[in-house]
């Protein structure tokens, strides 16, 4: 300022209008950290002595407030603003000191993380690794979807967005066919006519108690053929009996052999079969109603396998 003001003088026939005013209102404290030795063994893996810790803080400007047996507490430097937590000190100190000088210990100690709900997880990926094998591809699909696939009556129990990302996404599914018939509808859209698809995915309801449900769901979608064209000849269609084969050897999977069938009462298909396990609905297999299909303008036969909530 001093050098901008003289030369505006001296060039310029400027004049000086008063004495340099400092009106700061207060000077800001400097940040203190306390840094505690066995903190510092334990993160940087590397016993310091105190004098060497001092000499390298010193050294770049830190300024040594409090001091006893196991820590220090430390001023830090006005040009240091990202310093705040021990762990931004320790860092410095390996930062001069060099990570070089760390010794590399002989053996590691840790303790095994225990994984909850192991077996689903074990059994949800033998279930995928098979249907990779016969030709099937996973699909992932957006929980959020749009309210206007449902009727008033499913929408009862609904889990609406407070804030909404557009007006195409506001609610949260409350079923699963819906967004792997948009799957479907854009492949088909592209000439990628024959489809072998599964999805692990999650529906989302309130329940009576006002809480929420998340159960989770294993669909698989089959359209068009199961081979291409050949010079043999035309490839055989995809149909229910190969999907009830195939549900049959994906619960083969789970141990889950002796199932029985009964007539499916779902009206998101045209005709099907509801698969029961002990007396206990495990899912629903058949051919997607028409109407549903002309909704995402599909115009080829789809066979849906959707399990029950788990």
């Amino acid at each position: 300022m001093k050098r901008a003001a003289g030369l505006i003088l001296e060039l310029c026939g400027g004049e000086i209008a008063s004495n340099i005013i400092d009106i700061y209102p207060e000077e800001k404290p400097k940040t203190s950290v306390t840094l505690k030795y066995h903190y510092l063994k334990k993160l940087s893996g590397k016993n310091y002595h105190p004098d060497a810790v001092k000499k390298i803080l010193t050294a770049l400007g830190f300024v040594v407030e409090k001091e006893d047996i196991d820590s220090l507490k430390i001023a830090v430097p006005y040009h240091k603003p990202d310093i705040s937590l021990p762990a931004d000190i320790v860092e410095e100190i390996l930062r001069i000191d060099g990570l070089d000088n760390v010794s590399i210990p002989t053996s590691i100690t840790m303790t095994p993380a225990v994984e909850e709900n192991r077996d689903a997880e074990v059994l949800k990926e033998k279930a995928a690794n098979y249907l990779a094998g016969l030709g099937f591809n996973e699909t992932l699909t957006n929980s959020i979807t749009n309210k206007a696939y449902f009727s008033e009556a499913e929408l009862a129990g609904v889990v609406k967005m407070k804030n909404s990302l557009s007006a195409e996404l506001n609610i949260m599914r409350p079923k699963m066919l819906e967004t792997g018939l948009e799957v479907l509808a854009h492949n088909l859209n592209r000439r990628n006519e024959n489809l072998r698809l599964f999805e692990y995915g999650k529906t989302y309801a309130i329940n009576n108690k006002g809480g929420f449900e998340e159960p989770e769901h294993l669909c698989i979608y089959l359209t068009g053929k199961k081979q291409a064209d050949a010079w043999k000849g035309k490839g055989a269609p995809n149909d229910f009996y190969t999907l009830k084969g195939t549900v049959e050897k994906v619960l083969a999977l789970a141990g889950i052999t002796r199932i029985s069938f009964d007539e499916a009462d779902n009206a998101q298909l045209q005709y099907g079969l509801t698969v029961m396990a002990e007396k206990e609905i495990i899912g629903h297999i058949g051919l997607v109603d028409k109407k549903m299909l002309e909704r995402f303008d599909i115009r080829q036969p789809v066979f849906l396998q959707i399990s029950a909530g788990t």
